[in-house]
């Protein structure tokens, strides 16, 4: 008998005892969430823009965690925006893919100054509009 096999015997042993563990486990996480990881067993790494996210902070910086997806916020006035991972920070509007301010009835408006009109009103003559 080699004087090494009982140390490579020990050696597979744990090596063989710590793969029932893991498996164990699956199989416990399996049976009692029914195949879901619950989120608080989970690593969270800092998501990049448009990845999924479920807490604030879990984005990479400027990123934002926001309806479950890290979102760039542009916080001025005539920023990049198209409604999904790219949004324009409140008050501001997403307009043809523009962050715009939101102009008010009897308010101005005009696609050079960057005011669109809010809500249901409309742009006449450059004044917002009422539909009603």
């Amino acid at each position: 008998m080699n004087r090494d096999e009982p140390v490579q015997s020990m050696a597979r042993t744990f090596v063989y005892a710590i793969l029932l563990i893991i498996a164990s486990v699956a199989v416990f996480n399996v049976i009692i969430y029914e195949g879901e990881v619950p989120s608080f067993l989970t690593v969270y790494g800092l998501g990049g823009i448009g990845d999924a996210c479920d807490l604030p902070g879990a984005c990479v910086e400027p990123l934002q965690c926001m309806s479950g997806m890290c979102v760039l916020l542009e916080t001025e006035k005539g920023g990049r925006c198209n409604h999904e991972d790219l949004q324009c920070a409140s008050p501001l509007l997403c307009h043809n893919s523009l962050c715009k301010e939101r102009a008010g009835v009897g308010e101005s408006c005009d696609e050079r100054s960057m005011n669109v009109c809010a809500g249901d009103s409309f742009c006449l003559d450059g004044v917002c509009r009422s539909q009603v």
